[in-house]
Parts: structure tokens; C-alpha cells; sequence
């Protein structure tokens, strides 16, 4: 990097750090140059996580910040829709909300609002898994004691962490605390099909869990059948000739939710795919997606190994949906 860029790059962190959360255009005039420079170098910033960047946008803009101006996020609730804004004030109001207690749209909704709500996993002493949603500024503890109040104190709570870092369950009464190395709850991509990045993450996400059949005496064979369902979602892109344009990952292995260009007879047409491995869709499944598609304001393709319950084939028939079987 030149003096110059790097006196230029010095330059946007200040006046984030006193400013932000800003627009980009905010930073552009700032340093007396056009967006396209200043995104080049507000990429490095992130990239180096000296500057953070919002999911929720402002006229199609993200907002851009840094640690500790967290609070200041609160900005963006007047350009949210009115069920992300009535999601948003359940949630402040709160603390944390318990995910299968919610309305669909409400559910829809929060995983919608990645700044400002935190999705935490539940874990009860059957392995059994639920989700709670922490509003972003709750602390650990105090989130953790709410979620006590809620369920009892026989289970035990794990917070997404960073990928590639060990995750440690909150120790509860009469629980024993565990490690355990999983991917983090939630990643995003940007990427076509299959790359060689992609394949290191498979063989990555292999390696670890050889080291957690070794802590845990979890057999092998049966996470490589977890594994094996992505693939067959890889595959299936391939044969239908599938562009991956972001992936969501929402429960590992089993529920993946996808922005995708598909093929059609007039060019390729984007979706929203909706990806769940389960022996029976119902329609109650088909609801929720259909719903997170219409916020996105993109057709609905749902996918799945299972077959549709009779209500949910019905569903699908009634609004014109895309279902297809893995």
C-alpha cells in the first residue's frame, strides 16, 4: 500500500471512530473521492475488522461502524418494514424471546434483523436443540439468566461463536460443562458452485470432527451423513446448473436457506431456496419460508429429501409454489 492509500485508509478509520455508523457516501465526500475508491478501501478496513458493516440498509446502503457504537444501530428501525419493526420492539423490550413460542412472521422477522438480534442454541440433557433470539446489546449473563427463567434449570446454553473457535456450554446445575468444535450457527458466502475453498472448509470441517469423535466418543459415521446431505445440495446446483449467489446456514446440516440464480426458459430467474432435511414437510414449514421469500421479494423454491405432508402439498398448490426432492 502507498503513503498515500495508507494515509487515506488512516483517514476513514478517525472519522468512522468519531462519526459512525456512516453511509458510504458519507465517507466518500469525507475523503474527497468517489464510493468505488472508498468501498475498495472500507473493504480492507472489514476485511482487517477494524470496521464493522450493517445487514440492514438505508436506501440500498449499508452502514458502516465501529466497536462500541453498537447502540447507534437503532437508526436503521425507520427503514425496516412494519412486521421487522414490531419484531424489533418484542425483542428490546425482552431481552430474549424464545423462538418456537413466536408467530411465523415473527420468527420470519427476527432472522431478518442480524444486527440487532443474536441467535443463541439451547441445549437440553437429551441433546435436543432449540433456538433463543438475544437482543444485541444484553450481555451474556444477563441473557443467560433470562433464558433460566424461561425453560428451568436443567439445560444448558451455547452461544455462536467465530468460526473455527471452540464453543464452551454454559455451565447450569447438575450439568457437566463440555467442549465441542461445530461451525458457527450462521455463515454467509459469496461464491458460484463448488470451489477449492469450498472443498477445503469440507475437508476442515472433517478434520474437526475426527477431533470431536475423539473428546466426545461420537461416532464418525454418523456426522458423515451429516455431511453428505450438503453435498447432495452441492450436487444438486451442479445438474440443475444452480448459480450460488449467499448461503445462509441456520441448523448445521439440516436447514440451509440460499439466494440462488436458477435457469429458466427466459434467462435465469433469482429465488429463494429453502433447504431442510427432514422426513416430513408440513405446512407449516412451507408457511415460514414462504413468508421469509415474500420480505425478500423472491419466488420461493423448497427443497428437501422428505415428502410433503397432505397440508403442505396443499399449501403449495394454493399460492403456486416450487417444491423439488433432493
Amino acid at each position: 500500500m502507498t503513503a498515500q492509500a495508507l494515509e487515506i485508509k488512516n483517514k476513514i478509520l478517525a472519522y468512522v471512530k468519531r462519526n459512525g455508523p456512516l453511509l458510504p457516501v458519507k465517507i466518500s465526500k469525507e475523503i474527497g473521492s468517489n464510493t468505488i475508491f472508498a468501498g475498495a478501501i472500507l473493504s480492507q478496513l472489514i476485511a482487517e475488522k477494524q470496521i464493522l458493516i450493517t445487514n440492514g440498509k438505508i436506501g440500498g446502503s449499508p452502514l458502516y461502524y465501529v466497536c462500541g457504537q453498537e447502540a447507534k444501530l437503532e437508526m436503521l428501525h425507520n427503514y425496516m418494514n412494519e412486521k421487522e419493526k414490531k419484531a424489533f420492539s418484542l425483542l428490546k423490550e425482552n431481552f430474549v424471546l424464545r423462538d418456537k413460542s413466536l408467530e411465523p412472521w415473527q420468527r420470519v422477522a427476527l432472522r431478518e434483523l442480524k444486527d440487532f438480534a443474536v441467535m443463541l442454541k439451547v441445549i437440553d440433557d437429551n441433546k435436543s436443540e432449540e433456538i433463543f433470539w438475544k437482543w444485541h446489546l444484553t450481555s451474556d449473563s444477563d441473557a443467560e439468566t433470562l433464558i433460566k427463567k424461561v425453560i428451568g434449570y436443567k439445560e444448558k446454553i451455547v452461544e455462536a461463536v467465530p468460526e473455527g473457535e471452540i464453543k464452551k456450554e454454559t455451565e447450569i446445575p447438575g450439568i457437566t460443562v463440555e467442549d465441542s468444535i461445530e461451525p458457527k450457527i450462521e455463515q454467509k458466502t459469496l461464491a458460484g458452485e463448488l470451489t477449492d475453498e469450498k472443498a477445503k472448509e469440507i475437508i476442515k470441517l472433517d478434520i474437526a470432527i475426527d477431533e470431536e469423535e475423539r473428546v466426545t466418543g461420537t461416532k464418525k459415521s454418523e456426522k458423515k451423513k451429516e455431511i453428505d446431505f450438503r453435498k447432495f445440495i452441492q450436487n444438486y446446483f451442479s445438474r440443475k446448473d444452480i448459480t450460488l449467489i449467499e448461503e445462509t446456514i441456520i441448523k448445521k446440516n439440516n436447514e440451509f436457506e440460499y439466494i440462488c440464480n436458477v435457469p429458466s426458459g427466459v434467462g435465469k430467474v433469482r429465488f429463494f431456496l429453502k433447504i431442510k432435511n427432514k422426513k416430513k414437510i408440513s405446512d407449516n414449514d412451507i408457511l415460514l419460508a414462504h413468508s421469509q421469500a415474500q420480505l425478500k421479494r423472491l419466488p420461493l423454491l423448497f427443497l428437501s429429501n422428505g415428502e410433503l405432508t397432505k397440508k403442505g402439498r396443499e399449501y403449495l398448490n394454493k399460492n403456486h409454489l416450487m417444491f423439488d426432492r433432493i
